[in-house]
């Protein structure tokens, strides 16, 4: 399982583990569905690609395989990437079969 490696003005307070994840995301409201790739995820959120159409501060349903959508709120964008923060934070294991299974 292959583990980012954090610099020191990341505030990131939890392990993130480097995935490779084709998802779905929409507003929590319905509307139109954004297909998006998850390279990166944690208990406390994620980082992907493709999530542009939701700027900062936006929630965002996040649709996982296995699990029910889970909200989150986008915190950051550049480069083409967002990082987002789930309103409830995932379990562990979750986190940890996510990993196994998309690295």
């Amino acid at each position: 399982m292959q583990i980012a490696v954090e610099k020191p003005e990341d505030r990131r307070e939890t392990e993130r583990h480097i995935i490779s994840l084709e998802a779905k995301a929409r507003r929590p409201n319905g509307g139109a569905f954004a297909a998006i790739t998850i390279t990166d995820i944690s208990v406390g959120g994620f980082q992907t690609l493709g999530l542009e159409p939701f700027s900062p501060g936006a929630d965002v349903l996040i649709y996982l395989p296995g699990i029910a959508p889970r909200k989150a709120t986008v915190v950051w964008q550049r480069n083409g990437r967002t990082g987002s923060q789930f309103d409830e934070p995932l379990h562990i294991a979750v986190v940890d079969h996510l990993a196994r299974q998309f690295r």
